[in-house]
């Protein structure tokens, strides 16, 4: 099976090559990145320097030529920029459909812009947290619920640009943030809420307040059929999954069903990945929709739901080897961080030609 992983520096890449650790037995795994100096590329059986995402043409010429010249099995996404691009490229070129783990890039956009999110879902009667922006829908959204709230950038990932606003002072300064949204901060951790007042002790050099969020991850067939979905709890840190453990409450599994349901009649394909919390009143509500692997995929992997191998299966037709780590969905799961060395000679060689291979 030839598998290609773009933007495969990123920690989404990380989670796809740990998902195929130890079954890559008759697999061809190449990464793209658009910078040399990150240990993934070197996992990898070939890396190759792609341009720049921010270079749509360039980055969409490139990956085009290259899936047709290698003639890839399938490709992952591993940043929420190349889910936009490659779903252009698979409405744009039908030959290059069977291998492109997204869908349309209507449904693409929306789900990397908040605001459209939020738009899609109260349209459905999905639940959604209560968004505003800047201006007289803010206004009524600080009335009706009150402080922290939360500030975001339309797009992003990771919590990159995300504040939490406890007073007035604060909400001025974010509104005046061209794009910044809103929304209501669902039931904030006693952490959080004592981060309040702790730049008044004078800012902190380290600081990052735990919290637990419910995320869903759904598995969309290339027919449109909803594979599979698997439902968790997730403690975050400084935006990343640190420990993770699957969850049984049939409101949150139903509403996730809702969700892939939905995103599946309109055309979507491969994956879909949602995180919310549950509000004061206990009713669980969406804050983030996206279309790719996600943070803690081996993590989910260790827990016994392989996206990585159910969609390999579904767009190849040919089965991954099981994980020699296993699946077990009772377990508890912690991510820590670890070492990886590059050699100073090979990273120049790569920089210079934008090519290695194992």
């Amino acid at each position: 099976m030839r598998i290609l992983i773009t933007s495969v520096g990123s920690l989404v890449g990380q989670n796809i090559l740990d998902a195929l650790e130890g079954r890559r037995e008759g697999l061809w795994v190449v990464g793209t990145n658009s910078l040399a100096e990150t240990p993934n590329l070197f996992r990898c059986d070939l890396a190759l320097r792609s341009p720049p995402a921010a270079d749509t043409e360039a980055w969409c010429a490139f990956t085009a030529d290259l899936i047709r010249r290698e003639r890839f099995d399938l490709v992952f996404p591993a940043r929420d920029d190349d889910i936009l691009l490659l779903a252009r490229l698979r409405d744009q070129h039908a030959d290059l459909r069977h291998c492109i783990t997204c869908g349309p890039a209507t449904l693409a956009q929306m789900m990397e812009d908040k605001w459209q999110s939020y738009l899609f879902a109260r349209a459905r009667g999905l639940p959604f947290v209560e968004t505003a922006r800047a201006g007289q829908e803010l206004g009524e959204l600080v009335a009706a619920k009150g402080y922290p709230l939360v500030a975001k950038p339309p797009s992003g990932n990771g919590s990159r640009g995300v504040r939490i606003v406890f007073d007035a002072a604060q909400l001025q300064a974010a509104a005046a943030e061209p794009g910044n949204l809103f929304q209501e901060y669902l039931s904030p951790d006693a952490a959080v809420r004592e981060s309040a007042g702790l730049c008044r002790r004078g800012t902190p050099l380290f600081y990052a307040p735990r919290y637990t969020q419910l995320a869903a991850q759904a598995v969309i067939s290339p027919a449109g059929a909803v594979h599979a979905i698997y439902c968790g709890e997730v403690t975050m840190v400084m935006g990343r999954a640190e420990r993770s453990v699957t969850v049984d409450q049939p409101d949150f599994a139903a509403i996730a069903r809702a969700y892939a349901q939905t995103l599946a009649a309109a055309g979507w394909v491969g994956l879909m990945n949602l995180q919310g919390r549950r509000d004061a009143a206990g009713q669980f509500k969406v804050y983030e929709l996206n279309g790719r692997i996600a943070g803690a995929s081996t993590t989910r992997m260790l827990l016994g739901f392989d996206e990585v191998g159910m969609l390999a299966e579904l767009f190849t037709g040919k089965a991954l080897r099981a994980s020699p780590k296993g699946g077990v969905p009772q377990r508890i799961v912690h991510k820590n961080l670890t070492e990886f060395v590059i050699e100073p000679e090979v990273l120049r060689s790569f920089e210079a030609e934008g090519r290695w291979e194992r």
